[in-house]
């Protein structure tokens, strides 16, 4: 897969989960309407079909989450770049969470957004990579 192709992809698996994310909490906040779990039910469903042809078909995946042992010297700095740049991210993105949770007196934080969370720590920095990286 070539890089303009795996960058349409992150695009692409970071709208699922935004899809998933606000059709679960309109649908909870409306009273579960149809329309609005069949959008986030599409949502799950989407975003676990670009993960697989992102990050499993790619490799990316399995490269993150490798011993640093089995990986050459440029799969490592590749990797511990962006590993850093995406726990960055991840930190600056979690007080945003946290903060506008005080500001807005809305209690939002909550399982469905812990999975999210959970989800996008482990997919960040594979998708820098795939963002970044001319070939894989």
């Amino acid at each position: 897969m070539n890089r303009e192709k795996r960058r349409l992809m992150v695009i692409l698996n970071f709208f699922f989960l935004l899809l998933l994310w606000v059709g679960f909490y309109l649908s909870r906040l409306l009273g579960y309407p149809i329309p609005l779990l069949i959008l986030a039910g599409s949502g799950l469903i989407l975003l676990i079909i670009s993960f697989l042809q992102l990050y499993i078909k790619t490799g990316l995946w399995s490269l993150v989450h490798s011993s640093f042992s089995k990986l050459d010297e440029r799969q490592i700095q590749s990797i511990y770049k962006a590993l850093r740049f995406s726990y960055s991210i991840f930190t600056i993105l979690i007080l945003i969470v946290i903060y506008s949770n005080f500001v807005l007196g809305i209690a939002f934080i909550d399982a469905v957004l812990g999975i999210i969370l959970i989800y996008l720590a482990h997919i960040l920095p594979a998708a820098i990579l795939a963002w970044t990286e001319k070939e894989l």
